[in-house]
């Protein structure tokens, strides 16, 4: 395995770096925006919020849980609005 360099010496290596980079960046960036993702949150999130009104005596517990998991999906534009703001902060 190639040491790990702070500083590549030439262009090449500099740009070579970079792309390295970027290829890691847009696979956690793909896996970020995945529908696969949005679907584990929306069960975990359904699934713990169902086991705490559950374990409190909740009325239809699971059902209100169903709504506690689909509201995820909402909060998957707010980066893209942070991002907006701020462009439109920065001119």
């Amino acid at each position: 395995m190639k040491a790990a360099t702070r500083w590549p010496r030439t262009i090449e290596e500099r740009v070579a770096a970079i792309e390295e980079r970027n290829a890691v960046v847009e696979t956690y960036k793909n896996w970020e925006q995945s529908l696969t993702r949005r679907g584990f949150l929306a069960l975990f999130i359904g699934f713990a919020a169902g086991m705490t009104l559950a374990c409190w005596g909740a009325e239809n517990a699971w059902l209100l849980a169903m709504v506690a998991g689909a509201g995820i999906h909402p909060f998957h534009a707010v980066p893209a609005l942070s991002a907006q703001s701020v462009d439109e902060e920065n001119g």
